[in-house]
């Protein structure tokens, strides 16, 4: 949903990182018709959001595959650049904190 969806690259990416299957509707409003969904069936026109969702849902959105290949080297990425980096950092944040903590207590 939103304006992102209009950057096929950027949802290219998205569902390789993710391995998640992404459709896109047609346009990316579709938050808008949510809202209109909810009225209709709040007004009567739709016993339900099932009825709201075939009467309602636009056709011809793009659906992007993941990729296993680049799936896997995401994968790589983040468990051997992103995880690996946590222990140090984690132990830098403590420090830090430690550090500011302890110049305020002596003011």
């Amino acid at each position: 949903a939103g304006g992102g969806t209009r950057n096929k690259h950027w949802m290219q990416i998205k569902a390789d990182v993710s391995d998640c299957i992404f459709e896109v509707a047609p346009f990316s409003d579709v938050t808008l018709l949510g809202a209109a969904m909810i009225a209709g069936i709040g007004a009567g026109l739709f016993a339900g959001a099932d009825e709201a969702v075939q009467a309602m849902t636009p056709q011809g959105g793009e659906v992007f595959y993941p990729d296993a290949a680049r799936h896997r080297r995401h994968l790589r990425i983040f468990e051997q650049g992103y995880l690996a980096l946590q222990t140090p950092l984690n132990a830098f944040y403590s420090l830090l904190e430690k550090s500011t903590r302890d110049a305020y207590e002596s003011c």
